[in-house]
């Protein structure tokens, strides 16, 4: 990760701007309703309501297209990066070592799994710190009524802990149920022309089906 440090440093420099700017807003919203409750308003303080209301949304947009666009840069230079390796571990494979089915997997869903991943790497640590400044913020306005909505923070990142231990298994299931579909096609594929000749496309097509309709429902329990 560290070779691609340029990348990470600036969408998480994005990612801090963003959380700043969008609690910006309750202060902004703050000001501008002590403002309207004024008996005689100043015009000009007005002007730099709606002034500074449009910067924060402007740059709002602007650093989440810098964090998406650097986020989704690391992916493509970690996708190509992991593909380049397996090639060329494959290319220094002995014959009798050699697996079709294993490199396509390593190139396909396992890479897949990794830049998933990164795509939501900074949110790590950034959830923590929008739900500590949100719960703050709610204190100052309700005081002790904001343990409500904090007893329930803890209670779904206790529930997410739990229902997480059983994610490995179910993702070795999936994993286990793609290879299969995998190493079936392409033993079909390799075959094609014998199939043919003896007729046996369809029965094999729907076993085909079959396998991956087990790995739909293998990815459905590793999903939900």
């Amino acid at each position: 990760m560290w070779t691609f440090k340029s990348s990470v440093i600036w969408a998480f420099m994005a990612r801090l701007a963003v959380i700043g700017l969008t609690y910006a807003q309750p202060f902004f919203i703050m000001a501008l309703t002590n403002y309207v409750q004024e008996s005689e308003p100043n015009k000009n303080e007005g002007y730099g309501l709606i002034g500074a209301f449009s910067l924060v949304f402007l740059l709002k947009g602007v650093f989440n297209c810098l964090y998406q666009h650097h986020n989704f840069r690391l992916i493509t230079k970690i996708r190509g990066a992991i593909v380049s390796l397996i090639f060329e571990e494959i290319l220094n494979l002995k014959y009798d070592e050699y697996s079709d089915t294993a490199a396509l997997m390593l190139m396909s869903n396992d890479v897949d799994n990794i830049a998933f991943g990164v795509q939501n790497m900074h949110e790590v640590w950034a959830s923590p710190i929008e739900t500590g400044i949100a719960l703050f913020l709610l204190q100052r306005q309700v005081a002790w009524a904001a343990a409500i909505p904090a007893f329930v923070t803890v209670i779904a990142f206790v529930s997410t802990h739990l229902l997480s231990k059983s994610t490995p298994g179910r993702q070795k299931s999936w994993m286990q149920a793609v290879r299969q579909r995998v190493t079936f096609a392409s033993t079909y594929l390799n075959a094609s022309a014998t199939i043919k000749m003896l007729g046996l496309q369809d029965s094999l097509s729907l076993i085909l089906q079959q396998f991956r309709i087990n790995e739909l429902a293998d990815k459905k329990d590793f999903a939900t």
